[in-house]
């Protein structure tokens, strides 16, 4: 954006949800000043990125989307005072508005009831590294403590895109000799990682994201999107 500070650094990674192929990536506008990938190899706290993984968490525990919390803020939670973005209070909140809305106090209440340890293992089977910095079992752990990088958010992402199905994530689908022979193909069998009906309710809750919450902009898209914005 316009006046935005010199400090400010972008990344985006685009992968193939059936396949696990990087069909775009942006690591920043030039390597020669700036010699990190933004996208490879920058950390940045997930922020509330992470909270789709105490969702999913949940669902596989047997909630519901109809479950919800208290979304008032701030609420002291096992001695500890927090808040919602800019202070905001809600009523009671199911999982749709609680995840549509990004309301950290109910996901705080939602995390204590799936165990941030739970939550973590989700983040893990969708595609983060175990040792991602940050990754720790405090119970605000959902908010997004860990830090990964661009291209573990969207390999986690394109989990939930491919409805359970992990893929891991490959630049080159395939190499060939002077004869034409392939020597070298990109690993595109993935593993199946979440159930079917964990991943439709997980997948409409982050719809809602886009259609009435804080992701309204990717309606500009012009096509059906599920996400979950985040910051930190």
């Amino acid at each position: 954006p316009e006046g935005h500070s010199p400090n400010l650094r972008v990344a985006l990674v685009s992968m193939d949800s059936t396949t696990g192929g990087i069909v775009a990536l942006y690591g920043g506008s030039d390597y020669l000043s700036n010699q990190v990938n933004a996208a490879t190899d920058a950390v940045a706290q997930a922020g509330s990125t992470y909270k789709p993984f105490a969702l999913v968490g949940a669902l596989e525990n047997g909630a519901t989307l109809s479950n919800g919390y208290n979304g008032y803020s701030p609420m002291i939670i096992d001695g500890t005072s927090y808040q919602n973005f800019q202070g905001t209070s809600y009523p009671w909140s199911n999982l749709i508005k609680a995840t549509q809305d990004s309301i950290n106090t109910a996901y705080l209440h939602l995390n204590d009831a799936v165990g941030p340890e739970k939550t973590n293992d989700v983040a893990v089977r969708a595609g983060y590294p175990q040792d991602t910095q940050g990754m720790n079992t405090y119970l605000q752990n959902v908010l997004g403590s860990a830090s990964p990088h661009t291209l573990d958010i969207a390999t986690a992402y394109t989990t939930f895109a491919s409805q359970g199905t992990r893929y891991t994530p490959h630049i080159i689908s395939k190499t060939t000799n002077k004869s034409g022979d392939v020597v070298y193909s990109g690993p595109t069998s993935g593993e199946k990682v979440f159930d079917d009906d964990v991943m439709a309710d997980a997948t409409y809750a982050m719809q809602q994201v886009v259609k009435n919450g804080s992701g309204k902009t990717a309606q500009e898209l012009g096509r059906p999107v599920a996400a979950k914005t985040g910051s930190s």
